[in-house]
């Protein structure tokens, strides 16, 4: 298995707006074969896609990847460090839109985190060449700021 990291990832987490309930977002790319010298992705491999800050709350995952990844039938298990599908098993994200993802899971949508995390995506098949890009946006807010506000899950 090989990790590889997003630019998204390598900068690390950054200083967050803490105010009451503002939806923050935080995207990422991924191109085989570029900068990052992922030549091939293959089963099993993990990409840390996006970073996520201590005391972020999970509002939405959304996931585009290119043409070649979706004809090829390319799926992803969508997780965490903790837990490799928490938000998605078996993701296929269709062609030139933003799916979202939680709709598998919609339980795990609202999960807080109680340390710094990252949002990760493992293939589910075979190896892809060089060429291909994969982007995603997760969207969130900081917590802490509401009194009554609680986790959904």
């Amino acid at each position: 298995m090989t990790a590889y990291k997003s630019a998204a990832a390598l900068s690390g987490i950054k200083a967050d707006l803490a105010a009451a309930g503002v939806m923050l977002c935080r995207s990422a790319e991924i191109v085989t074969g570029d900068e990052f010298g992922i030549e091939s992705i293959g089963l099993t491999d993990s990409i840390y896609m996006v970073p996520i800050p201590k005391g972020a709350m999970i509002l939405d995952i959304k996931m585009l990847q290119d043409s070649i990844f979706t004809s090829d039938g390319m799926t992803w298990n969508v997780g965490d460090g903790g837990t490799e599908a928490r938000y998605g098993a078996t993701v296929l994200p269709a062609l030139d839109t933003f799916p979202i993802l939680g709709w598998k899971q919609f339980a795990m949508m609202g999960r807080i985190y109680d340390s710094d995390s990252t949002i990760n995506i493992v293939p589910l098949c075979s190896d892809v060449d060089s060429g291909h890009c994969i982007r995603m946006h997760v969207y969130y807010k900081m917590t802490g700021t509401i009194v009554d506000e609680t986790a959904f899950s």
